[in-house]
């Protein structure tokens, strides 16, 4: 290590796990960043964690401010600072010391590193959890809020987040909240759902009507993508999900039995590792084209019939019979079009659609033809309706009349 940490404000113990790092005292800034900031712009820290100091969880604890480090012996007396925190550290094993030294920023990267890494909505925690951070991450976790939890609330209204998506981003903090209470990181929760009401959420039903089914299906046969023209009508009449559609493999096409079974998705990212980089920032390594046993409602499988959906079982038996396409893998739909999805939407001008709305209009057309909940709920595979009411678990026959419900509407 050099001598003087203020004339190069860069050494080599700048590795996670060393006994000093430097850290830029504006999250947003990088480590690369440091050479070119003033003195009082970078902070030294430290790093506290064994089984004997903090529950064999290791913290980053901040011991003071490049300017505030003398000319000499400096490093006597980084370390003075440094046992004086573990030495607390020891002796408070509820860590609340060292919860009053991090910041909201800390708390929500070791949340994520060390526990919602593993979510399988990931991409959406970091993101939010992002949003937190850039806006009062810097801020001590004892001086985090109610009322600027609710300040920075609004301000995602101002930037035109519908009800849904800002509880699902006051969702994600409550997550990192706990997580810090359940870990001793000596903090309290500012945004119960008593503290932070939810709210209300508007019920998001899309769906095409004739004049808007037409277009598309024009729009499709003049596509010049087959792959994209199959997976809509497939996605239309069947009424499953996106990943359920992409994770089909042709071992489970049954055209003996005219059915087809649904076990596996396939999800579009997987975190697979993450950690805490030099930076003090969260990274993850990230897997895309992940597929995966069982269906997104914890069902083993899903069966349809196919006899009364002429459509699904011609886009089947065609796909089935190409032999280049089947060489090239197990799975029925091996490409997501997604790409030239968003482009057709723009194309013909087909507004606030999106491809889960394919789904909503399966359910909105057996609806409209009579069809009972139960029923829809088989056929989409529901745990329960949207009003919380169980739906009926019906057996796989009984989707022969759903199945010819949404043909007869979709092609007459």
């Amino acid at each position: 290590m050099p001598r003087d940490l203020k004339d190069l404000k860069k050494f080599k113990g700048n590795d996670y796990g060393a006994d000093f790092i430097l850290v830029p005292v504006d999250r947003k800034k990088k480590v690369v960043d440091i050479p070119k900031l003033d003195l009082h712009e970078v902070n030294v820290c430290g790093n506290i964690g064994d089984k004997n100091e903090t529950g064999n969880r290791k913290v980053q604890v901040k011991l003071l401010r490049l300017d505030k480090l003398h000319d000499d012996e400096q490093f006597d007396q980084l370390y003075k600072i440094l046992n004086e925190k573990k030495k607390k550290a020891r002796t408070n094993t509820s860590a609340e010391t060292l919860g009053m030294e991090s910041t909201l920023h800390d708390l929500i990267d070791t949340f994520l590193v060390e526990e919602a890494w593993e979510f399988k909505d990931i991409v959406c925690y970091r993101s939010r959890l992002k949003w937190w951070k850039e806006s009062i991450g810097d801020i001590p976790l004892e001086e985090v809020t109610t009322s600027k939890i609710l300040s920075k609330k609004s301000d995602l209204k101002k930037l035109g987040k519908k009800p849904a998506t800002i509880n699902r981003y006051v969702s994600c903090l409550q997550g990192a909240f706990r997580f810090g209470i359940k870990n001793g990181w000596g903090c309290t929760c500012p945004i119960s759902n008593k503290q932070v009401e939810k709210d209300p959420e508007e019920k998001r039903v899309r769906w095409l009507d004739d004049d808007e089914l037409k277009k598309l299906f024009k729009a499709l046969e003049s596509s010049q993508s087959e792959s994209l023209e199959d997976l809509v009508h497939f996605s239309l009449n069947t009424g499953c999900r996106k990943s359920e559609a992409l994770g089909l493999r042709w071992k489970d096409v049954d055209f003996k039995n005219s059915q087809i079974i649904f076990r596996n998705v396939k999800r579009e990212s997987v975190c697979v590792n993450a950690f805490i980089n030099d930076s003090g920032e969260a990274e993850f390594d990230m897997r895309t084209q992940v597929f995966e046993e069982g269906l997104k409602n914890k069902d083993k499988m899903k069966i349809l019939k196919l006899d009364n959906m002429p459509k699904v079982r011609e886009i089947l038996l065609r796909r089935r019979g190409n032999p280049e396409l089947v060489s090239k893998s197990e799975y029925v739909f091996p490409q997501d079009p997604r790409q030239g999805w968003e482009k057709l939407l723009k194309r013909i001008g087909l507004e606030d659609f999106r491809w889960h709305d394919l789904r909503h209009c399966c359910a909105s057309y057996m609806r409209q033809d009579g069809m009972s909940l139960g029923h829809i709920g088989n056929h989409l595979g529901h745990k329960s309706s949207a009003s919380t009411e169980r739906y009926s678990h019906l057996s796989a026959e009984e989707t022969l009349e759903t199945g010819a419900s949404v043909s007869k509407r979709l092609y007459g």
